[in-house]
């Protein structure tokens, strides 16, 4: 409540999860099979509004039904998840993904996105060139529009001593064109490293990817 107010409030999520590991797998190991399935419902019909000029808008008292299932096998990861209108009794949105993933250092992942009016492709990877370099990439784009959102590729080298790494980053600027910025990153062990917030910036554009030198 109050003026200060700018997150939608009186929200109950129900759901239900349903996981599969196998015997004495680690934190890290991924699970064997995983299905979830949620729906949010809302006590209050306003809602904080994006329109500009509009303080609130009315909405439906519950949201779409999500639902995921995840399956892993191996290196290899399957996963496929839909988006349900309850209203309509139709799949408004349905994302998969299939992912090959030995390492951080090693990984390609491929999404394929309908939402109907708009169809988007994702893909990441790396791959290690010799055991000192290797290279990574990913890219984003709206297939239905021919848009791409956002582009990145990179190249890092490691070794004891020290670390060196460069990205490319491209960007859609919403007005038609895209913004391009390169950035670098240096490391010496025991002393210190240079730009660091280009770590987090990688692994936002690329998921599954470590982005930490060693």
């Amino acid at each position: 409540t109050g003026l200060d107010r700018i997150t939608n409030a009186n929200d109950i999520t129900l759901s239900l999860e349903s996981t599969y590991r196998e015997v004495g797998a680690s934190k890290d190991d991924k699970d064997l099979l995983s299905m979830k399935i949620a729906q949010t419902f809302y006590t209050d019909d306003e809602v904080v509004s994006d329109t500009a000029n509009t303080n609130y808008e009315t909405r439906k008292s519950y949201s779409d039904i999500a639902a995921s299932i995840d399956m892993s096998i191996n290196k290899f990861t399957l996963s496929s998840a839909v988006q349900f209108n309850p209203d309509q009794s139709k799949i408004v949105k349905k994302e998969n993904t299939i992912s090959y993933s030995p390492s951080s250092r090693k990984f390609i992942s491929l999404s394929f996105i309908d939402e109907g009016t708009k169809e988007t492709e994702k893909f990441y990877g790396a791959y290690p060139i010799t055991d000192s370099v290797h290279i990574f990439g990913g890219i984003d784009k709206t297939t239905s529009t021919g848009v791409t959102n956002a582009e990145t590729t990179g190249l890092a080298y490691e070794s004891c001593c020290w670390a060196f790494r460069l990205a490319h980053f491209k960007q859609d600027n919403s007005s038609g064109g895209y913004n391009y910025s390169t950035g670098m990153e240096l490391v010496l062990t025991g002393l210190g490293s240079t730009s660091s917030p280009l770590k987090d910036r990688i692994e936002n554009r690329i998921p599954g990817y470590t982005a930490k030198l060693r």
